[in-house]
């Protein structure tokens, strides 16, 4: 396999993972918190969509903000949130956010999640699958690490998306810890 083979596959795992984790997803679960601080599976799917969107756009392609899915696909119109220049780098991708500004993200739907999840794979997969060998391995053309290949900058994201991944997994365990302590015990035998 080639390098782009392997980061297209990486891609698609990623996209499995997530429409598996949101397919039949508790709108409870969607919105838990496992505490104060932490963040529900909403916004760290949101987060790793808008990664992935503002990563292709701003760093790969060295486009404007207003360039990305974000707003071509009239979700900041739709939800009325705009973050340009929030957060780590000015990304506005919850990275380096105040506890306020991640208060700010609109709480998407399961299906709101997935739509703009599959619009940003597919831009991705576009991206990537047109992307020569030597491109990938070219400094990004923005951002704040130019001296990074896209290479480096995609694997990253992969491996972070999929670490997002577990964390994901461990809140729906955590939730469904929490919602059996609850519950009553069942007869036995029930």
């Amino acid at each position: 396999m080639t390098d782009q083979e392997i980061l297209l596959d990486l891609l698609l795992r990623l996209k499995k993972d997530i429409q598996g984790i949101l397919t039949g997803l508790p709108v409870e679960l969607l919105r838990w918190q496992p505490d104060e601080e932490a963040n529900n599976i909403a916004l760290t799917i949101w987060h790793v969509s808008r990664a992935h969107d503002v990563f292709k756009t701003r760093l790969f392609e060295n486009r404007p903000p207003e360039d990305e899915l974000w707003y071509t696909q009239g979700w900041a119109l739709k939800t009325g949130y705009d973050p340009r220049g929030l957060g780590a780098a000015g990304f506005g991708n919850l990275a380096g956010y105040t506890r306020a500004e991640v208060a700010a993200v609109p709480i998407l739907s399961v299906d709101e999640l997935l739509a703009y999840f599959d619009q940003v794979y597919e831009a991705m997969h576009g991206y990537l699958s047109h992307s020569s060998s030597e491109a990938l391995y070219q400094p990004a053309a923005g951002g704040p690490h130019a001296s990074q290949t896209v290479y480096q900058w995609l694997k990253n994201l992969l491996v972070d998306g999929q670490e997002h991944v577990g964390e994901i997994k461990a809140i729906g365990a955590m939730w469904e810890r929490k919602r059996r302590r609850q519950s009553p015990a069942s007869p036995e035998g029930a």
